[in-house]
C-alpha cells in the first residue's frame, strides 16, 4: 500500500513557512510599535488564502487533478505571502530618519535620466500614458495568471521555482527597504522605491513563461512594463536596476533550492505521485 500523497510538496512548504513567519512577525511588530491594523481584513485574507490552498491540497490528497492542485495551492500561497509581506512592510511606516532618494537621484543623473523630464516628454502622448497605466496595473493579474497557467499545465518545476523566487525576492525587497528606505521621485506614488518590486514581477513572469505558449505575449507586455514602472510607479531608474538585480539573485537561488532537470514538468509531477 502506497503512502498518501503529501498535502504540500517541499517548495510549497517552504513558502508556507515563510508566510507563517511573516504573519507572526507582522503581529509582533504591530504590538511592539502600537500600530493600528485592520485585523478584520487581515483575517479575511488569511481565510481566503487558507481556503484556496486547502482546496488544492485536498485535490492532491484525493488523487484528483494535480494541475488544479498546483494552481489552487500556488494561488493560496501567493495571496498569503503578498498580504503578509505588505503587513510587515506597513510596520516600518512612517519612516523616521534619512532616506536614500538623494543618492538614487544622483545615480540617475549620472546615467542621463531625470524623472521629471521623462514624465513631461511622455505627457505629449496621453494615449501612450494611458496604455502604460493599464500595463502597470496588470502586475498582480499577471502573477495570478502565471500561477494558474503553470498549474493547469502541470509545469510543476517552473511553478515551484516561480513561487520560491518570488518569495525570496519579496523578502529581499522588504529587507532592503527597511534598512535603506526610499520613496522615489514622486513620493505620492511610491511606497517601496528601491528596489522596484514591479520590475521583479515583470521579470518573474517573463522568465517562468519560457517554454509555453504564453511567453511571447508576456514578453511583449512586460517590455512595456519597464517604461510604465518609471512613469506610473514614480520610480528612479536605479530602482528598476535594483529590481533586476534582486530578481537575478532570487531566480538563481530558486534554481538551487528547487533542483530539477530539463525534462517536461508534467513528467516531474507524475514522478511525485
Amino acid at each position: 500500500m502506497t503512502d498518501p500523497r503529501p498535502l504540500l510538496l517541499p517548495p510549497e512548504r517552504f513558502v508556507a513557512v515563510i508566510c507563517i513567519f511573516l504573519l507572526a512577525l507582522g503581529i509582533l511588530l504591530a504590538i511592539l510599535r502600537a500600530q493600528q491594523v485592520d485585523w478584520a481584513t487581515v483575517t479575511f485574507r488569511l481565510a481566503v488564502a487558507t481556503g484556496v490552498g486547502a482546496a488544492g491540497a485536498a485535490y492532491r490528497r484525493l488523487g484528483r487533478s494535480e494541475g488544479i492542485a498546483l494552481a489552487l495551492i500556488g494561488t493560496g500561497l501567493f495571496v498569503a505571502f503578498t498580504n503578509f509581506a505588505l503587513l510587515v512592510n506597513y510596520m516600518f511606516l512612517p519612516v523616521i530618519g534619512p532616506v536614500i532618494d538623494t543618492a538614487l537621484t544622483r545615480f540617475d543623473a549620472a546615467l542621463g535620466y531625470v524623472w521629471r523630464d521623462y514624465v513631461l516628454a511622455l505627457g505629449e502622448f496621453p494615449s501612450l500614458m494611458q496604455l502604460l497605466r493599464s500595463v502597470y496595473l496588470s502586475s498582480a493579474a499577471q502573477m495570478i495568471g502565471m500561477i494558474l497557467v503553470l498549474g493547469f499545465l502541470e509545469r510543476q518545476l517552473a511553478m515551484h521555482r516561480f513561487l520560491v523566487a518570488g518569495t525570496i525576492a519579496g523578502l529581499t525587497t522588504v529587507a532592503i527597504w527597511s534598512v535603506l528606505p526610499s520613496f522615489g521621485p514622486d513620493a505620492y506614488l511610491g511606497t517601496i522605491a528601491f528596489p522596484s518590486f514591479h520590475t521583479v514581477m515583470a521579470l518573474l513572469a517573463v522568465w517562468y513563461a519560457r517554454g509555453i505558449w504564453l511567453f511571447w505575449p508576456v514578453l511583449a507586455l512586460n517590455l512595456l512594463m519597464l517604461p510604465a514602472i518609471l512613469l506610473h510607479g514614480g520610480h528612479h531608474l536605479a530602482d528598476v536596476l535594483g529590481g533586476a538585480g534582486v530578481f537575478a539573485l532570487s531566480a538563481f537561488l530558486a534554481g538551487r533550492l528547487v533542483p530539477g532537470t530539463t525534462a517536461p514538468d508534467r513528467s516531474v509531477a507524475v514522478a511525485q505521485r
